[in-house]
């Protein structure tokens, strides 16, 4: 993780938040951050943070993003610096956004249709 930090501090940022189900039924959220950068050798993504839900819904999305975003703060990246967030077009998905939209006025929302 110091690793990853490392490589994202003070960066501008994107992220994508995914929820899926494993093979038990259970939901499970995924928090994917990447740099924006015009440099190829730059433009890493990587993994962050997973976590069972108990259920998927904007409220749990919305605390998932916090949580993991309050854990990248310290000292790596600033909210000002994620400026695109990426999901599927669900619609709990889209009402976590709005809400995030609230404290993270400076990042857009992409929805993906695949």
């Amino acid at each position: 993780m110091d690793s990853i930090q490392n490589k994202i501090r003070y960066r501008k940022v994107w992220v994508s938040i995914d929820e899926t189900t494993d093979v038990c039924g259970r939901s499970v959220a995924h928090f994917i951050i990447g740099i924006l950068s015009t440099d190829k050798d730059e433009c890493k993504s990587f993994l962050i943070n997973t976590k069972h839900l108990q259920v998927a819904n904007s409220t749990n999305i919305a605390r998932f993003f916090e949580d993991t975003v309050n854990m990248l703060t310290l000292h790596v990246i600033d909210i000002n610096d994620i400026l695109l967030i990426i999901t599927d077009a669900a619609p709990y998905m889209i009402k976590s956004v709005k809400a995030l939209n609230v404290l993270y006025s400076m990042m857009m929302h992409l929805t993906c249709l695949a």
